[in-house]
């Protein structure tokens, strides 16, 4: 892993299910953590730098000082409230990779899905496609993960569904093809890629279709 020391890294959705388990690792490694979230007076934690933060607003790009790596995996989800999520997802990542340039940074890392490629249907599948070619040069990372298996996100969101209504929901009818991820799983794969710095894209996933 990375060595730890002077090291800072930057985290948006840092609240969410993902962003939750990257800040568990790197806080126990000593990491200096800036963490991108709404609502930042909610969230009092030794060691972590909750920055207040909306993916439609400007922010305090000074917050990048000194840091050394941003993790991407806010995302505004298309819906009646939020009709105009694609341009909020891209000018947010336009944003965020002008201020990480501006200052530096070493590396950045874009959380996509193995939803986001040419002939994708999904809603949610297109916008981290287009959000991805943002992400295409030497001094980022696109990660196309696998669906997230943990105690969270759409996972979790599952489980509550089939324990409160006694149905099992099936993604695409039961025809969609599934590979999966452990949460903790893909922590250490990012972590791996800072400490190389490897530069492309990375579909993260077993092996195994369901």
């Amino acid at each position: 892993m990375t060595n730890s020391k002077h090291k800072t890294v930057i985290i948006t959705g840092a609240n969410g299910f993902l962003g939750t388990a990257l800040v568990e690792s790197f806080k126990q490694d000593g990491w200096h953590i800036v963490a991108m979230v709404r609502n930042a007076q909610s969230y009092k934690t030794p060691g972590v730098e909750y920055v207040e933060y909306d993916l439609a607003k400007p922010f305090d790009t000074s917050v990048f000082a000194g840091a050394s790596y941003l993790i991407h995996t806010a995302y505004e989800k298309y819906d009646n409230k939020h009709p105009d999520a694609l341009k909020t997802n891209l000018e947010a990542a336009k944003l965020l990779l002008k201020a990480s340039r501006q200052h530096k940074l070493k590396r950045n890392i874009f959380i996509s899905s193995m939803s986001a490629h040419s002939g994708a249907e999904s809603t949610y599948g297109k916008q981290k496609l287009a959000v991805e070619k943002l992400f295409t040069s030497t001094d980022c990372t696109i990660i196309r993960s696998g669906l997230i298996m943990g105690s969270g996100g759409m996972v979790g969101q599952m489980t509550a569904f089939m324990k409160s209504k006694h149905a099992v929901p099936l993604i695409g009818g039961g025809k969609q093809p599934l590979q999966v991820v452990a949460v903790y799983d893909l922590v250490r794969v990012i972590r791996a890629i800072l400490a190389k710095g490897q530069p492309g894209m990375l579909t993260i996933a077993t092996p195994e279709v369901y």
